[in-house]
């Protein structure tokens, strides 16, 4: 899964590097992290949690359920974010968003503007010294020109307005033979960086997804196999956290033995229903492991290893489990000896009947 959204953050951070009017990239999960940011001096690794900030978005203005575009300004530069919800068929799995810079345009309209000025102005010039008629066919010509320059304009505002309600196949065609056209055909080029960018992203989605399964599988099979072998097994087999905690996952046998028991539970406080005195005296030997004063074998070896109640007898054996040379738990092995100590009662017995005779 590492490996999964280093991806997605080079994959965003190649379409933001490679397109000059994206001022950033934003990938967010559905619960609001944040998977990949690219843009405004961003790490080219590791996304900064909390970069939905640097964009002027709040936590919970994270997520969409369907496209939409929003209007701000960042970094001291006027930007339109245009928001994609990613699916898997029903699934939500986080939202996509891109940062464009309208700066281009706005220049643009400023060069066309001052063209069209500069083209009335010369006009009214030549004008002057001219009849009426010229005159009329001076303003004719000046509005034929305004005409021309506005319109490949307003086809950019509704190809920027379609884009933003989620038409990915969106093409402008504007042939002026100026910075109108360029700003047209780079307009084009950002709409299909965003498509592929979209459409990778889905598949990286949908590989993700399918190895999380698969790993999902793998453990749930691996979990049933060892909860088929403790339901199974004839000892009763558990493990201690450093400060003597039950964990959950032992074999059942425990459970017809001593009772069921609840999360949270300590060894001793557990057995102290079966046996006080052993309880009593395996907390004061935990607390000894706890301290660490003693070294760990004395201290393992100063447990008590034998639990006698209810006419039964169960020998108990301790194995530290050691972590980079710490303690990090204790596995406890619990056998039933009372037929074992019965049959030896019974050949002691039979051993001191026949010495008994034979003397």
């Amino acid at each position: 899964m590492d490996n999964a959204f280093g991806d997605v953050q080079r994959l965003i951070q190649r379409t933001v590097s490679s397109e000059k009017d994206l001022v950033y990239g934003l990938f967010t999960s559905n619960e609001g992290k944040v998977w990949a940011f690219a843009g405004l001096g961003s790490a080219p690794d590791v996304p900064n949690p909390k970069a939905y900030k640097e964009v002027g978005l709040s936590e919970d203005a994270l997520s969409v359920r369907q496209e939409s575009i929003r209007e701000s300004t960042v970094a001291g530069e006027q930007v339109v974010e245009i928001a994609i919800p990613v699916r898997d068929g029903s699934e939500e799995l986080g939202t996509l968003r891109y940062g464009l810079s309208t700066k281009r345009m706005h220049e643009a309209l400023a060069t066309a503007r001052a063209e069209s000025q500069r083209d009335i102005v010369q006009s009214l010039m030549m004008s002057v010294g001219v009849a009426v008629l010229a005159a009329l066919i001076a303003a004719l010509t000046s509005s034929r020109i305004a005409t021309l320059i506005a319109k490949p304009i307003s086809e950019l505002a509704v190809a920027a307005r379609s884009l933003a309600a989620g038409n990915r196949e969106v093409r402008v065609d504007i042939r002026s033979n100026d910075e109108v056209e360029d700003l047209g055909d780079g307009f084009n080029q950002m709409v299909s960086d965003l498509k592929a960018s979209y459409d990778s992203l889905e598949d990286w989605n949908r590989n993700l997804e399918h190895k999380v399964e698969e790993r999902t599988e793998e453990l749930a099979g691996r979990n049933r196999d060892m909860r088929l072998v403790l339901d199974n097994v004839e000892e009763g087999l558990l493990t201690l956290t450093p400060t003597g905690i039950m964990k959950m996952e032992h074999s059942s046998i425990i459970d017809r033995w001593f009772g069921p028991y609840s999360e949270n539970t300590n060894f001793w406080g557990y057995l102290s229903r079966t046996s006080p005195a052993f309880s009593a005296f395996f907390e004061l030997g935990w607390e000894a492991i706890v301290d660490g004063f003693l070294p760990l074998e004395v201290c393992v070896d100063q447990l008590p290893h034998t639990v006698e109640a209810r006419g039964s007898t169960w020998n108990l054996r301790y194995t530290p489990l050691m972590n980079s040379g710490h303690l990090d738990g204790m596995l406890v092995v619990i056998v039933d000896v009372t037929q074992e100590i019965a049959r030896a009662k019974e050949d002691q017995v039979q051993r001191e009947v026949v010495a008994a005779f034979s003397g």
